[in-house]
């Protein structure tokens, strides 16, 4: 290896030094999450309508008694269809006692935080919960009540870049370009 001389040394040191002081502002200038007006993501303890796999659920009532209730699987895995269907009659009938339980909560949140709840969205399918206002404390209170996984703040996300694709290996997929079958376009009809 060659020494190197005082110049090319102090060129080095110049050049980490810039990269240290960029490092520094770009940390420093990174925002942090912001929380959409103190709205809070509730998941609930029932498993939603694409992993349900049949079998007893537990009913909690308003007061807090529990009983058994027994319902078919919903899940895509379980019942063999490629997709979750949500007009099939066991995804309605589960959906049921899903917002059966939902109304529970918050009867349970009502009875507890002495506010009334109002979710702004919904969930059964993808995820068994709801999104609604509330107080930081008001959610940690709610955290603590029968039939509630977990509450976590809504938090808003920026996009930083749009490198993403190229840095997982997938730029065809992100361009269109993967070389999978598309639906043939539609024809025009001409008359003779």
């Amino acid at each position: 290896m060659k020494p190197i001389n005082r110049i090319q040394a102090a060129s080095r040191v110049r050049s980490i030094a810039a990269l240290l002081i960029l490092l520094v502002m770009a940390a420093a200038s990174a925002k942090q999450p912001e929380t959409a007006a103190e709205l809070w993501i509730v998941e609930l303890e029932d498993a939603p309508t694409v992993q349900f796999k049949g079998g007893q659920t537990q009913s909690v009532t308003a007061t807090g008694a529990r009983s058994l209730k027994v319902f078919e699987p919903t899940a895509p895995e379980v019942t063999g269809a490629r997709r979750l269907n949500p007009q099939a009659a066991a995804v309605v009938h589960y959906s049921g006692f899903l917002d059966q339980q939902r109304e529970r909560v918050l009867e349970r949140a009502w009875a507890v935080l002495a506010v009334e709840l109002e979710p702004k969205f919904v969930y059964r399918h993808l995820f068994n919960g709801f999104a609604a206002p509330m107080t930081a404390e008001q959610a940690a209170r709610l955290a603590e009540l029968p039939g509630v996984r977990s509450v976590t703040p809504d938090v808003m996300q920026t996009v930083q870049t749009d490198a993403g694709p190229t840095w997982i290996g997938a730029p065809r997929l992100w361009n269109g370009s993967t070389g999978a079958p598309t639906r043939p376009a539609a024809r025009a009809r001409c008359s003779a």
